[in-house]
């Protein structure tokens, strides 16, 4: 069923689907993503992509000679602290 106030054409734009990174286990023993709810471990098979890296925040995917990186968090950007200098009073 869908609600009454759902638009008749949102079917074919909500099947386009992005690729997600939802979460990693990094560890000696193995290195997992999880990509739009599947557990993926290195060398894995995502659509049409195979995991090729994996690090605490992201996962690189290969396709052909194409890759796509994906962050856990992509909208935030690290930025170095800036520190008040010593010789400055309060």
């Amino acid at each position: 069923m869908r609600p009454a106030d759902a638009r008749q054409d949102a079917g074919p734009v909500a099947s386009q689907a992005v690729t997600s990174l939802q979460g990693v286990v990094v560890s000696p023993q193995r290195k997992l993503a999880l990509i739009n709810g599947a557990i993926v471990p290195m060398g894995g098979a995502i659509r049409d992509a195979r995991l090729v890296d994996v690090t605490e925040s992201s996962a690189l995917l290969k396709k052909d000679r194409q890759t796509e990186v994906l962050r856990m968090y992509p909208r935030i950007e690290k930025k170095q602290l800036k520190r008040p200098s010593a010789d400055k009073e309060p």
